[in-house]
């Protein structure tokens, strides 16, 4: 499973916040989790993307 995005998590919608906090607290719930989950990178670099 690829995940690339949080949006609620208990009782707080993260939906509003910006991206970059959303990143943080979805790499802050997978840390120590399975293997099989794995997040998505992310980049607004076109060559990096193209690499």
């Amino acid at each position: 499973m690829a995940a690339f995005d949080v949006l609620p998590v208990g009782d707080t919608d993260w939906r509003p916040k910006r991206y970059e906090e959303r990143q943080g607290r979805l790499l802050d719930l997978l840390d120590g989790g399975p293997l099989a989950i794995r997040p998505v990178p992310v980049t607004a670099d076109v060559a990096t993307a193209l690499d």
